[in-house]
């Protein structure tokens, strides 16, 4: 747990005071410095960082649509800012899917979990499963402005990550959402996988990926523990729909009139099972 104090906060108007990097310069509308002068924009985000040699940094993302200065996704360094202080402190705590905390230099998965951090679920074919290297950590609080004046936040925390397996043809790093990242597969994992088997209606032990998946229950030692509680498990009944007889209804009824004890089941009918029955009971001979 990493306690951040920020200068400035979302929606409040700060003044750019230094010429931007090229980096977070406008595109096409490269600034000299001695042509720029300051200028006052609203906070829409801020940023911190950690890199791999555990350097931290704060910056901030100016609400700068089709600006002349900056882009729209910039990241301003806190000391090119200048503003009244709205000084806050937050808590920032780096860990995985399970709440496991995760170091700079730690081994992980990603692609197992999807979803989000607070609703997530396992698809239990690994299509997309690598493990990673973490080599930093970005924490973002992200304004939406709306027109009526109410500012929505957004919290995330993502992890860089550099790719170990040889195996994974794709770029050699990576940014992950943390909070669906894997880094110990203990018994939870195991829940959560077999669960994720009940809900697709796979079974470990006799559907295959390509053996995709029993590859990876194997490289991650938790093969045998999947295999025994999805045996533990009971089958998922599907649900039947209930048919309704009509035979003795029409057989019983003729013309128009609708005897009471057809009123009676009617009245425990779907729409369209009414229907059908008002049709053979009204049908005439």
């Amino acid at each position: 747990m990493e306690k951040v104090t920020f200068k400035y906060e979302i929606g409040q108007m700060v003044t750019l005071t230094h010429c931007p990097s090229f980096d977070n310069m406008q595109l096409g509308k490269y600034v000299y410095e001695h042509d720029f002068k300051p200028k006052d924009y609203k906070v829409a985000s801020y940023f911190y960082r950690v890199d791999e040699e555990g350097n931290t940094s704060i910056r901030y993302q100016l609400d700068a649509y089709l600006d002349e200065y900056i882009q729209y996704h910039n990241r301003i360094p806190e000391e090119h800012l200048e503003g009244e202080l709205h000084e806050h402190t937050e808590e920032i705590d780096f860990h995985d899917v399970h709440g496991n905390p995760i170091s700079i230099g730690d081994y992980a998965y990603s692609g197992i979990y999807y979803g989000s951090p607070d609703n997530y679920y396992v698809s239990p074919n690994f299509t997309f499963a690598r493990q990673m290297q973490i080599i930093g950590f970005e924490y973002s609080n992200k304004g939406t402005f709306y027109v009526d004046g109410v500012v929505n936040k957004n919290v995330s925390n993502t992890a860089l990550c550099r790719q170990i397996d040889p195996e994974y043809i794709g770029r050699h790093k990576y940014t992950e959402t943390l909070g669906l990242m894997v880094k110990a597969t203990d018994e939870k994992f195991v829940e959560d996988y077999v669960n994720g088997c009940k809900m697709h209606r796979f079974n470990p032990t006799v559907d295959r990926y390509g053996d995709h998946h029993e590859e990876w229950l194997k490289k991650l030692g938790v093969y045998d523990e999947v295999c025994k509680l999805y045996k533990k498990r009971p089958a998922t009944k599907k649900k039947t729909t209930k048919t309704v007889k009509t035979e003795a209804v029409v057989k019983d009824c003729s013309g128009y009139k609708v005897a009471e004890e057809v009123r009676a089941m009617l009245a425990g009918m779907s729409e369209e099972e009414k229907a059908e029955i008002l049709k053979q009971l009204t049908k005439k001979n």
